[in-house]
Formats: C-alpha cells, structure tokens, sequence
C-alpha cells in the first residue's frame, strides 16, 4: 500500500469515526440506550445502569466520562456491561468521584422540614408548621407535617423534584416549593433534606 493510500485510508476512517461521534452527540445517552446496547446479564445490574444514567442526567458525572466509556464497552465482543462498569469506577475515582461497586439502590430518601422565618432585626426566628401538605409535584405522593414541621418521602425513584408545601400560616393559606436531586449530590447515598421557608 502505497503512503498516499495509506494518509487516505487514516483520513477516511476519521471522518467515520468523528461522524459516529457527531451522530452520538446528536442523541443523548440515556439509561435505556445503555440497557439495550450494553446487555447486562444480571436484573440487578439494570439497577446500576439506571444510577448512571440518574447521576449523568443530572450532572454528577461527567458526560464525556460515561459517554466514551459506554463507546469503548460497547464494542467488546462480550460482557459489554461488566467493561463498562469496572471501567467507570476506575475512570471516575481518578476524578475524585466514588461510584459504588456493588449494584446501588435506584430509589431515596427526602426528609425534609417546613419552617415559617420571621425577621426581627438581626435576629431570624424559625418556627416549625405542623399540618402543611407536602406534594412531590407530577406524582401522587403527598404527606402532612408532624409537630416539628417534619416530614419525609421513602422509595422516590432517582431523578430531580419540586416539592410543594401548601396551607395555613398565619390565618392566610399560603404555598412554597423547592427542588430537590436524588441521588444527592456528590453523589451519595443520603437522604435529601430540603427546607421550605415561609417568611
């Protein structure tokens, strides 16, 4: 093979592989595309992929990171998933990012609290309201505070949600909300707590 037919050869497998990659930015990767072209073989190890997929839409990982590792492990012959993995734990602890290593649960915790502020100069006072109904809107899960303004939500599918805290305060009804990310942040495996403040 002659150099010229090498240097054209060289340049036409790039442009395929800048067009699979410009093709690929063009769709994002999203839990499903992992499941269907990695093949985990174990139902558990969807559970794993789903936590991926949680953490990149939400930005916990890096999309570059995951994306090049799902490219690589995808076209191993076999046991794409098992690549994929070790790969993305080895890859994300060299930027600081501990990923489980058994298969992490895809549903958490939000524990959070309902205040009314008051401000009286310098000094905030917080006072806990008992009785306001907190939804987790575009669902159905709702729930109302105890005496210390608590309340909490079990088995939330990962994802990032409002919540809406609505009722009395002082003689007038009233509503607040807030965002809350599950996992959370960096990532970890602790409840969120957000605080909803009325003022």
């Amino acid at each position: 093979m002659s150099r010229r037919s090498l240097a054209f050869s060289i340049l036409v497998g790039a442009l395929a592989a800048a067009g699979a990659v410009s093709a690929h930015a063009e769709s994002p990767l999203t839990t499903d595309k992992m499941i269907v072209a990695l093949r985990p073989e174990l139902p558990g190890d969807r559970n794993y992929l789903t936590y991926v997929g949680a953490l990149l839409s939400q930005g916990q990982l890096p999309r570059h990171l995951v994306e090049s590792t799902f490219l690589w492990a995808r076209l191993k012959p076999r046991y794409k998933y098992r690549y994929f993995r070790q790969a993305l734990i080895l890859r994300a602890a060299d930027l600081g990012i501990r990923l489980p290593q058994d298969n992490p649960a895809v549903t958490g915790t939000i524990e959070g609290r309902v205040i009314h502020r008051v401000n009286l100069g310098l000094l905030k006072v917080d006072t806990p309201l008992p009785g306001m109904t907190v939804t987790i809107k575009g669902t159905d899960r709702r729930t109302t505070t105890d005496i210390q303004g608590e309340f909490s939500f079990t088995a939330v599918p990962f994802g990032v949600y409002t919540l809406e805290a609505r009722g009395k305060v002082v003689l007038l009804s009233r509503r607040r909300s807030t965002q809350v990310t599950l996992p959370t942040p960096p990532p970890s495996d602790a409840p969120a707590q957000p605080l909803i403040v009325f003022r």
